[in-house]
């Protein structure tokens, strides 16, 4: 009878856990930064632009920009 001995994860399984976890908070970072700019009197324009194939080419835009009450 053979054991077989259990694969170690390395650094770079918890890394990209890691950042896997960060990616799910990040629509709700920047709902929260939106609401409240509605508060103090700006308005969010998000602005996302698809560069190429890969997602490291693509561009994300998240603006804060004074209302104008005219």
């Amino acid at each position: 009878m053979s054991h077989a001995a259990p694969e170690r994860q390395g650094a770079w399984t918890d890394a990209v856990a890691a950042l896997s976890a960060a990616a799910k908070l990040i629509p709700l970072a920047v709902s929260a930064v939106a609401c409240a700019a509605g508060q103090y009197g700006y308005r969010g324009e998000i602005r996302f632009d698809r560069k190429g194939p890969l997602p490291f080419d693509d561009h994300l835009e998240v603006l804060l920009l004074p209302t104008s009450e005219a």
